[in-house]
């Protein structure tokens, strides 16, 4: 975490507040995002197994056109999904440069997570 460090430069107050407008606008676009796909994902696969259970076709597309409606293509997911967690993280190294207990080790290793997933 100490290349980190290196990144980071001290920083001015209205940089700082800048930084806080910048990683509102990221969350109100990343959360309401995740929130669809995790949701989208859940009722696609609640009726999945709806419709291998009962060998309903109609429950089977219904999953499907969830998925596809959800998860619109590859570099939307990039976008608006690991993108977002790359702009918090260098905000938050930037925001908690000097600080002793940093969260962006938490946040990393997030991003490592869902650049994995």
């Amino acid at each position: 975490m100490d290349f980190l460090d290196k990144l980071v430069l001290p920083q001015s107050l209205e940089h700082i507040t800048l930084l806080h407008f910048i990683t509102v606008i990221v969350l109100m676009l990343f959360v309401p995002f995740i929130s669809m796909v995790f949701g989208g994902a859940f009722i696609s696969l609640y009726y999945n197994r709806k419709g291998k259970s009962s060998k309903s076709e109609t429950h089977k597309r219904f999953a499907k056109d969830v998925i596809d409606l959800v998860t619109v293509n590859k570099s939307t997911g990039v976008v608006l999904g690991i993108l977002p967690v790359f702009v918090l993280l260098l905000g938050f190294s930037q925001i908690y440069h000097l600080l002793d207990y940093a969260p962006v080790k938490f946040l990393f290793f997030a991003f490592v997570a869902i650049l994995s997933a």
